[in-house]
């Protein structure tokens, strides 16, 4: 299965799930679309479980599992919020 990139439309306001398109072991979140500054969090309810990170950062996860795979299609991985307006998040899905 090819990789998929996928852009996610980011709310200043909200935490916004990040979705797996694809039966995946492994995501990236490569940036943001105007390189600005965005939040990750593993809990929203959880006012102790998120980070910011800037520009010329990046977050991957690499979970292999023996003969599984780690994400389903439809799985929410992580949870993001942009910092401006109109901001998204391109995010990496591999096999």
């Amino acid at each position: 299965m090819m990789p998929q990139v996928k852009r996610f439309a980011l709310s200043t306001s909200e935490w916004t799930p990040i979705v797996t398109p694809i039966a995946c072991n492994y995501f990236a979140i490569l940036g943001s679309s105007d390189g600005a500054a965005m939040s990750r969090c593993s809990t929203p309810s959880s006012e102790q479980s998120w980070s910011d990170w800037y520009d010329l950062q990046d977050y991957a996860l690499v979970v292999p599992r023996m003969g599984e795979r780690r994400f389903e299609p439809g799985d929410t991985v992580t949870y993001l919020k942009g910092k401006t307006p109109g901001q998204s998040a391109i995010v990496e899905f591999i096999l």
